[in-house]
């Protein structure tokens, strides 16, 4: 009895350390915020980050690296006083990334852009895979007129994967899910799900016409006017305007 209770004992203490351990690394994997994407790898017994994420006006960063712990040093960072803070949950589900403040550690983003985040492992409908598989399921059953099966495969990622990818991919799926709710007669739920959208593009309305004139555009305004304008289609369509067609 001694015997197994030792052995039991020793278990469970091999047990705590080794999540001890794991709480002070980060975990191979690939993480995912709204606005960016972190890859961890583990190759010859070393461990490995690339994190690309993108913001305003076309701005982005694309920094890789090794991690030491749960500090990382990016490839680009020929000095030592560039530490980027990588901390990973208890669970390891997620890891808060914090760069530091001193400007000249900065160069490898654009101004408008940061590695600054907290990433998060997501369900494999939320992956990158799992979201453009979902999309792609969506035009096959679009195209072939089967809509109802077209909103089964796309509405999921609407509900649940919002946390994981940009407004600029959200409005776009809501486009995409009122045009198969319009031709399943679904008048009701083709304008509830354009309604965040419609009330966005509509506050935007008077800055997006302006691009349209002369004057310079901003690469989010070039990205954006043709989903807004397939929002305001896609709204008249729903509430039955006359003249207006797919």
């Amino acid at each position: 009895m001694k015997l197994l209770v030792r052995f039991v004992c020793a278990v469970l203490f091999s047990s705590w350390l080794m999540g001890t351990y794991a709480a002070d690394v980060v975990r191979p994997g690939e993480y995912l915020a709204k606005n960016g994407e972190l890859k961890v790898q583990r190759r010859n017994g070393k461990i490995f980050f690339a994190i690309f994420s993108s913001g305003d006006n076309g701005h982005f960063c694309d920094v890789s690296g090794r991690i030491l712990g749960t500090v990382a040093q990016a490839d680009e960072v020929s000095h030592p006083n560039c530490p980027i803070r990588m901390t990973p949950s208890l669970d390891g589900q997620e890891v808060t990334v914090v760069s530091p403040e001193d400007k000249s550690c900065q160069f490898q983003c654009g101004a408008r852009a940061g590695v600054d985040d907290v990433y998060r492992i997501p369900p494999a409908l939320c992956t990158k895979k799992g979201q453009r598989n979902a999309r792609d399921l969506f035009i096959r059953r679009y195209r072939a007129k089967q809509f109802s099966q077209a909103v089964t495969a796309l509405r999921p990622v609407l509900e649940q994967c919002g946390e994981f990818r940009r407004w600029q991919e959200e409005d776009s799926i809501r486009n995409d899910l009122s045009l198969a709710y319009f031709h399943l007669g679904k008048k009701e739920q083709c304008i509830d799900t354009l309604r965040a959208n419609y009330e966005s593009v509509i506050a935007l309305k008077e800055a997006l016409e302006a691009t349209l004139g002369p004057g310079p555009r901003t690469i989010d305004d070039e990205r954006y006017l043709p989903i807004a304008q397939a929002t305001l289609h896609n709204m008249r369509l729903c509430l039955g305007e006359p003249g207006v067609q797919e």
